[in-house]
């Protein structure tokens, strides 16, 4: 079982072959114990109403959820400059936008609020912005010392 959790699209029933969720027509590619969404099943139903977004396993503060754009998956684990901070890290969120643009972020609030901003639906599923850790430069500290661990 993935330590995020057994409600992982590597288990559902929606992902029967581990790469293409048949609910959302969606390509789940590598980390299938580490995606989630509400429609979590491990019975396959006809009549779902799809609900809300697809979660990626945030940066480490407590399996953090952070929510897929769109149909575009954040990554966690790459080394980015920061959208909101400009600070550089080597373990941060990256995300790459069907015409090629490519966001980075250094922690789990900063890609919230940019995904905020991107999106008009499912703003009532994010993660709580007041409840993730505020960026490390905000506090006055580096970014990198404040990733402590990688999946």
């Amino acid at each position: 079982m993935p330590n995020g959790g057994s409600d992982c699209c590597g288990n559902c029933a929606y992902n029967p072959k581990g790469g293409v969720c048949e609910l959302r027509d969606v390509i789940i590619l590598g980390h299938t114990m580490w995606t989630y969404c509400d429609n979590f099943s491990r019975s396959a139903r006809t009549d779902v109403e799809i609900r809300g977004p697809i979660f990626a396993s945030g940066q480490y503060e407590g399996y953090v959820r952070i929510p897929w754009l769109g149909n575009r998956p954040p990554r966690t684990g790459c080394p980015v400059k920061c959208f909101d901070c400009g600070d550089h890290v080597e373990n941060g969120i990256g995300i790459e936008l069907r015409t090629g643009e490519k966001f980075g972020f250094c922690c789990n609030r900063n890609y919230v609020l940019w995904w905020s901003s991107r999106t008009t639906e499912h703003h009532d599923w994010a993660p709580n912005v007041e409840k993730l850790e505020r960026c490390p430069k905000d506090l006055g500290k580096k970014v990198n010392s404040f990733m402590t661990k990688n999946r």
